[in-house]
């Protein structure tokens, strides 16, 4: 017989009471017609049921919604607030009646931290700054100055800030696909897929998932087996730090589809829900690992209780680069909401890089330029950047890796306008026997 002890009168710890902060968003009813009325003012029967809570920090304004949130528009006087479109759920317009100075007063009369997340989905690093200069700035500052203005002469004083909404989801993974055209060498169409995603998903997770979609897609688009790419993907992925999550998974992902098509709750308890990008990225690598065509696949990247439509756009991007269009069902395409236009931007995207996968990586010949005609600029406006030059790649604004023993150059150098992790070299395509997914011979 075994025995469960308990002693009452020893702690191993203090729990951070923050641990269990709460999430409010522009989505249903959690603001307009929960917290607060149409106007922004605050329901005072929801506000006495939330005091019972004893919240200890309260996340605003989302969520998806933060990326496309303006803190502007929410704040002066109500009737001069600028009424938008909630893109992001439903489409229903919001009139911005409830802004930083009405959550702000929510959470001091809850007595709890506020948590604020910034715009960095659409908005600025100057809008994110200028925010908490708003909040925070206790003497002379144009936006301090803004503050008093709308009533408020005291700082905020908000502690807690978010760059961008859920670090580590999988959003970033789920625009990644289209840089596997930008060239045909792994760690660079990795390197560069993980860069964009970084943008908003900071955590390496967020990004190196990202990476991984980008070779398995590039691989695809070069004759390769899927089994071919995710190998290689991973192969890549040891390279950074960081990465064993997502190795983790795409190990999971393999093994469970060599088992048969996945039950959803199998798919729930190796992979998880899809609301991490490594975690979104498994499960559509074992949908179409498992799938015995493109409609089977992606049934089985959406039949399950998590971030359904993150899976199974993930595994589109896979099988669809596997396949092509000729793998899709007419009934599917015939029906296709938008079809012209993302015919319209696959094209586009082909002709700028897609002759790239077709070269060498090695060959000194580069590839051809993007067409240049009125109807293209037209599609794709370009605004030259104020610091690199026009010949400059898409990352000429980070950093460069370097290598450890190439000599620094004399001179002052500028602070880098991010830092990104370094890799440590890693493999190209290599042909003949794949080691084992778990790295043993």
């Amino acid at each position: 017989m075994s025995y469960l002890i308990v002693n009452a009168a020893r702690s191993a710890g203090t729990i951070r009471k923050t641990i269990y902060g709460q999430f409010s968003e522009h989505l249903g009813r959690c603001i307009y017609g929960g917290i607060a009325d149409q106007d922004g003012a605050l329901r005072p029967a929801v506000l006495q049921a939330l005091k019972t809570l004893h919240i200890p920090v309260l996340r605003w304004p989302g969520g998806c919604f933060a990326d496309t949130y303006h803190w502007r528009d929410g704040i002066g006087p109500r009737s001069e607030r600028k009424t938008i479109i909630n893109t992001n759920w439903g489409g229903v317009t919001e009139n911005n009646a409830f802004g930083t100075h009405e959550f702000l007063s929510l959470c001091e009369q809850l007595g709890c931290e506020a948590y604020l997340s910034g715009n960095v989905g659409s908005g600025t690093v100057q809008e994110f700054s200028d925010w908490v200069e708003y909040c925070n700035m206790p003497g002379v500052s144009p936006m301090a100055d803004l503050r008093r203005r709308n009533g408020r002469e005291a700082p905020f004083g908000v502690r807690y800030w978010g760059i961008g909404n859920e670090a580590w989801g999988c959003g970033g993974t789920m625009r990644a696909a289209p840089v596997a055209l930008y060239s045909p060498d792994p760690p660079v169409a990795f390197e560069l897929a993980a860069r964009v995603a970084a943008l908003t998903h900071g955590h390496p997770s967020g990004y190196l998932s990202a990476g991984a979609l980008a070779v398995i897609v590039q691989q695809a688009l070069l004759g390769q087996t899927l089994d071919d790419g995710v190998w290689l993907a991973l192969q890549v992925l040891e390279t950074w730090d960081g990465h064993e999550e997502t190795s983790e998974l795409l190990k999971r992902a393999v093994e469970l589809a060599e088992q048969g098509t996945p039950t959803p709750q199998q798919i729930a308890e190796h992979l998880g829900g899809g609301w991490v990008g490594e975690q979104a990225l498994a499960i559509a690598v074992c949908a179409a690992l498992a799938g015995e065509d493109v409609p089977d696949a992606l049934r089985i990247a959406v039949h399950h209780d998590g971030d359904s439509d993150s899976t199974g756009a993930i595994c589109g991007n896979i099988v669809g680069a596997l396949t092509g269009v000729s793998g899709l069902p007419v009934s599917w395409l015939a029906d296709l909401e938008l079809r012209d236009v993302a015919e319209q931007i696959a094209l586009d995207c082909v002709a700028e890089f897609g002759e790239v996968l077709l070269t060498d990586p090695d060959s000194p010949e580069p590839a051809s330029e993007r067409p240049a005609d009125e109807e293209w600029d037209e599609r794709y406006p370009v605004r030259d950047l104020m610091v690199a030059g026009h010949g400059d790649p898409p990352t000429a604004l980070l950093p460069a890796v370097q290598d450890e023993a190439e000599p620094e150059q004399p001179g002052p150098s500028p602070e880098p306008l991010a830092a990104f992790p370094a890799p440590k070299p890693a493999p190209r395509r290599i042909s003949g026997p794949q080691p084992a997914y778990d790295s043993e011979s």
